[in-house]
């Protein structure tokens, strides 16, 4: 599968008793790095933005590919303005590999899985085997919000995803007392 906004595996595999995974490199800026440089995107250019990683969003949903863990540190912006969607398909490989075993190691998916909750739909947060195509597109919504207002890095805004995870853990808490 080929999209110029989708980034795609070049190698899965292990070595010794690690997992890993590879990409090929890609020039540019991720969205957090451009923020912080940059500040706040114009209307314009998060209109753009948006528009080029939905139409990369579309096209790995219809081929029934999930990112997952689509968030401002994995959306690059090239040189020429393309937008890069990098780490495709980690969500889904952190979930479980089809023998039911997690493909990378555990300390890297409960890393990766935390960071990922800046921009995670709530249903994701809930029961992250629920996610699904719109949880994708809300994660992308999240982000080009955050690229209007100036948020780099989505742990300085409690996200509504997060709210939603904490009300329900609390709510899990009382039931079990």
């Amino acid at each position: 599968f080929s999209h110029n906004a989708v980034v795609p595996f070049v190698d899965v595999g292990t070595a010794g008793a690690m997992h890993y995974l590879a990409w090929p490199l890609v020039e540019g800026e991720t969205f957090n790095k451009l923020i912080e440089r940059q500040g706040r995107l114009s209307a314009p250019e998060v209109a753009l933005y948006g528009m080029l990683a939905a139409e990369g969003l579309e096209a790995s949903h219809q081929r029934s590919i999930l990112h997952g863990l689509l968030k401002p540190s994995n959306m690059m912006v090239t040189p020429d303005q393309r937008v890069k969607i990098l780490d495709f398909g980690v969500g889904s490989l952190l979930l479980e590999s089809e023998s039911g075993e997690s493909v990378v190691d555990t300390m890297s998916s409960a890393n990766t899985l935390a960071s990922g909750l800046d921009c995670a739909s709530p249903e994701g947060i809930m029961d992250p085997a629920s996610m699904s195509y719109p949880s994708d597109q809300y994660s992308l919504g999240c982000i080009l919000y955050l690229s209007l207002i100036q948020i780099s890095e989505p742990t300085r805004l409690l996200s509504i995803s997060y709210a939603v995870f904490c009300l329900q853990k609390n709510k899990s808490q009382h039931h079990l007392l």
